[in-house]
């Protein structure tokens, strides 16, 4: 089946209209990350793909890590 990217748009852009949209919590997205990538990103580059509103390129900058996040919905990616 083929993707269909304006509905896909759609979909993702409406959900930006309602809240900051984030997969996981803030605290989940800390230990998640923390437990599979270590504490210590310094030096490293992160292409965060899907990057929605942000918050994991946030955890991924603090833990030193220099980031650029992308997201199909172009209403989630202002939020970032």
């Amino acid at each position: 089946m083929q993707q269909d990217k304006a509905k896909e748009v759609a979909f993702w852009d409406k959900r930006a209209l309602k809240k900051a949209y984030a997969a996981f919590l803030e605290i989940e997205y800390r230990s998640v990350l923390a437990n599979a990538l270590g504490g210590d990103l310094t030096g490293k580059r992160v292409l965060d793909i899907g990057c929605a509103s942000g918050r994991s390129c946030i955890v991924f900058k603090e833990m030193g890590a220099e980031v650029q996040g992308i997201d199909i919905s172009p209403m989630l990616v202002g939020q970032a």
